[in-house]
């Protein structure tokens, strides 16, 4: 075997982040919610047991949660990104090959003669590195393929932790056990076709020979997968740095429309305000901004704008996010839905500054910077701009169960007394 793909992912990532500093809570049921603490985005392997599902409501579950008394936590992804960076950091020592797809999973691509047994040991060495020196279990799924990778790494989750792929009467032994809707690259659409063709497990659909029939389907993914089911590389390993978040966005669909111009330019304000707070945390300024509207279910109107230089400063995103939205309300008299979306994102330290304006953006930095302190300090919205709707931005943002950013923060630091 002279290529194989090994495939890191988290175990209940999120969860495990919030564990690692609440170790009280090992065996407990955990739950991380959404922005705005409306839904499920992560459950504990206890939580899944006692019948909570990724996608539930808050509400829907807040019975069970208090009967089996499961800890509630709302996201916060600058203590789940740290973490992944540095889960990250390890996975690149180990390959130059390594491709991060998501926050919690990485592939690395193994370029050498190594024997199966040798990548079991790589594997479990790998994941012990990781639970050591960082305190995150993860599980490795080994495979000649992406696609197959994806099913060991599932196998692994319910085994030792370290799952091998690699000979055709164990992946076929496999496949035939597994639903053809479980497989990577086989969506919902997917899925029905192949069911009407009798496809219903993994295994059929790999041995399938009438590849013409599976071309009509209008896509060469259900041929680059089932190549990739026979272990043949269509999906190559891409590396990359860690991937980038390119654009932030904040919407709300009213439970009425709303036709008040001075009430929609304040819940405009209040989207930018959220927004702009979010980039200078996340140490970051952006180069374009949208605005969105929409008076049904149906048919959305937006304008995107490029700004003349990168900002993350409340002020100018506001002004720019008004006049987008007066000349949207020339052909819409009513609202039932309104998003922001800044966009081009780019981190501070990237941004180059205007010689003719270097004093302006200096003197914006400062008094953005002296807003953030004082409602950090004596809490959300003490400060804020007039134009802004305070009580409805208080309510837009739920953030009731979050905890602090541990590694990013130095007011957040755990103290040992």
């Amino acid at each position: 075997m002279n290529k194989s793909i090994m495939l890191v992912d988290c175990d209940s990532f999120y969860c495990s982040c919030e564990r690692l500093f609440s170790p009280q809570y090992q065996n407990t049921p955990i739950i991380v919610l959404s922005n705005n603490d409306g839904c499920i985005i992560s459950a504990s392997k206890e939580a899944k047991e006692l019948g909570i599902k990724i996608g539930d409501p808050l509400f829907q579950v807040k019975g069970v949660c208090t009967k089996y008394n499961i800890k509630i936590y709302s996201s916060n992804m600058e203590l789940y990104t740290d973490i992944s960076r540095r889960i990250m950091t390890i996975l690149s020592t180990y390959s130059s090959m390594i491709e991060v797809y998501s926050i919690d999973e990485a592939f690395i691509l193994i370029d050498s003669k190594i024997h199966k047994n040798e990548l079991i040991t790589l594997g479990h060495n790998l994941r012990n590195k990781i639970l050591n020196n960082i305190g995150i279990p993860v599980s490795v799924g080994i495979a000649s393929t992406k696609t197959l990778s994806k099913v060991a790494v599932k196998l692994a989750k319910d085994s030792k932790g370290v799952e091998c792929l690699l000979d055709n009467n164990s992946i076929n032994n496999t496949l035939n056990k597994i639903p053809i809707g479980d497989i990577w690259g086989i969506g919902k659409s997917r899925e029905r076709y192949l069911t009407q063709l009798g496809l219903n497990k993994a295994l059929a659909f790999k041995i399938y020979s009438k590849k013409n029939i599976l071309r009509k389907h209008g896509t060469k993914v259900l041929l680059q997968v089932q190549d990739e089911l026979n272990g043949t590389i269509s999906f190559q390993i891409e590396p990359n740095k860690y991937p980038k978040q390119q654009e932030i966005s904040f919407s709300r669909t009213f439970k009425s429309r709303i036709n008040n111009y001075d009430q929609l330019l304040k819940i405009l304000s209040s989207f930018v305000s959220i927004l702009s707070q979010k980039l200078r945390r996340i140490k970051k300024s952006c180069l374009e901004i949208e605005v969105l509207i929409s008076n049904d279910y149906k048919s959305y109107s937006s304008e995107k704008v490029k700004l003349s230089n990168y900002t993350n400063d409340t002020r100018k995103l506001e002004m720019e996010g008004k006049k987008i939205l007066e000349r949207l309300l020339l052909y819409n008299s009513s609202v039932k839905k309104l998003g922001v979306r800044l966009m081009r994102l780019i981190d501070n330290s990237e941004v180059q500054l205007d010689i003719f304006s270097i004093h302006e953006d200096l003197n914006s930095d400062v008094l953005m910077s002296t807003i953030d302190n004082i409602n950090k300090k004596f809490g959300d919205n003490s400060l804020y701009f007039a134009s802004e709707n305070k009580l409805m931005k208080k309510k837009l943002v739920k953030s009731n169960y979050k905890s602090p950013s541990y590694t990013t923060q130095w007011e957040d630091l755990p103290l040992i007394l």
